[in-house]
């Protein structure tokens, strides 16, 4: 069975590298702590196992773009800083989706598992 897990880490580096750049190019202070969350989010899926944690980040970091783009709008952006914005706003989103598939995928295994056992 496909494993979603590889998918889900590969999101998150690239939302880390996409932050780490725009760091260097922009005078903001969001994508510092956008480094932070997706870094610690990261240590917890690949050292913990918690995907729980990929869905809550991935809706938090889709709503405060939202919310950003709806308050703030993004005139005062230059166009490399839209591209970093969008991509900040859409990549959580197959982020939440990914990460409640695994977690669905691991509960299924389990069950499965325990069935298993209880045959023999």
């Amino acid at each position: 069975m496909f494993s979603y897990k590889n998918l889900i880490v590969g999101l998150l580096f690239v939302l880390i590298i996409i932050n780490i750049i725009w760091v260097f190019l922009s005078t903001h202070k969001g994508p510092f702590f956008a480094i932070i969350f997706y870094s610690f989010i990261l240590y917890l899926c690949g050292r913990r196992n918690d995907f729980f944690s990929v869905v809550i980040i991935g809706i938090f970091g889709f709503g405060i773009h939202v919310l950003e783009f709806v308050l703030q709008g993004i005139g005062n952006l230059q166009t490399y800083e839209l591209w970093f914005f969008f991509l900040n706003l859409i990549l959580p989103i197959p982020l939440i989706y990914f990460g409640f598939k695994h977690i669905r995928q691991v509960r299924y295994k389990k069950h499965e598992n325990g069935n298993k056992q209880q045959q023999v």
